[in-house]
């Protein structure tokens, strides 16, 4: 991989398979993208005093690939890291062009969950949700990284992680 521009000259960064000089910058490869980040949903009012209203953020993971992607390798399983923490179950699988939620809280349970895909409008049964992630979107400003394990270099060295999509995020 190499980064690049594209289209060639505009604002933004992506890994890039690598072309020869001279040449036109080939469009980035379909991959996993952190596709959408719900960081300061309005915060509510209990006995006259506002609280920040983190149950209802989120963050979406999207497989823009053809294929379906697994989570997890030889050397463990994809996270999330930064501003908030997730460790993917083992095993999980993202379909092509399947879209996945991040949130707060439990998914398991019922009357939050229901809450929020009331509050969101998600009629889809089959939406996958995981959580609960640990930490809090900042509201004003953050990171969040997309990661999968790598083995390590040496023998008693820890796993190294590749950064798959980052985001960089601010009001």
């Amino acid at each position: 991989w190499s980064l690049g521009r594209y289209p060639d000259g505009g604002p933004f960064w992506y890994g890039l398979t690598p072309r020869t000089r001279d040449a036109a910058n080939a469009a980035p490869p379909a991959r996993v993208i952190i596709s959408e980040i719900n960081y300061h949903p309005p915060d509510f009012i209990a006995d006259t005093n506002l609280i920040d209203n983190s149950l209802d953020e989120f963050v979406e993971l999207r497989n823009e690939s053809a294929g379906p992607v697994t989570f997890h390798n030889t050397n463990g399983t994809w996270r999330i890291n930064g501003g908030v923490t997730f460790t993917f179950p083992t095993n999980f699988t993202l379909a092509a062009g399947e879209h996945i939620l991040l949130v707060s809280f439990n998914p398991i349970f019922s009357v939050q969950s229901n809450a929020f895909r009331t509050l969101y409008g998600i009629t889809n049964p089959a939406q996958r949700i995981f959580g609960p992630y640990v930490g809090k979107l900042a509201n004003n400003s953050d990171r969040l990284a997309l990661e999968l394990p790598q083995h390590p270099d040496g023998t008693n060295a820890q796993v190294s992680w590749v950064v798959v999509d980052e985001v960089l995020y601010a009001d």
